[in-house]
């Protein structure tokens, strides 16, 4: 097996990896942390199964392949929900009073 397919495959699931990471710290860093935990169990699952396929994409099953498909479906699924949610929580701060000196309270 060469070490060129060895690499590409070490590519794809650290690109999964990225991906992962990337939308889980802004969903973590919103405060969104049930997203958060849904968007890294379902990506690091994705991960990990990639992980475990052939190097060479050519040798993997039909079973394997649908798997996979499956597992990304589901990770983008929950990106989806979690990008909906910091839009939304981002739309109801806009939403709220903006604190002003005229707010505070005064002796």
């Amino acid at each position: 097996m060469s070490v060129e397919l060895k690499m590409n495959h070490a590519r794809e699931f650290t690109d999964i990896e990225d991906s992962v990471l990337d939308v889980w710290l802004a969903l973590e860093n919103a405060g969104l942390d049930e997203h958060a935990r849904r968007v890294l169990d379902s990506g690091l699952i994705w991960e990990h199964f990639s992980s475990l396929l052939d190097n060479d994409p050519n040798k993997r099953t039909q079973e394997e392949v649908v798997q996979a498909a499956s597992l990304a479906t589901k990770f983008n699924g929950e990106v989806s929900a979690g990008l909906q949610a910091m839009r939304e929580a981002a739309s109801n701060r806009a939403n709220q009073p903006a604190l002003t000196h005229d707010m505070m309270i005064r002796d």
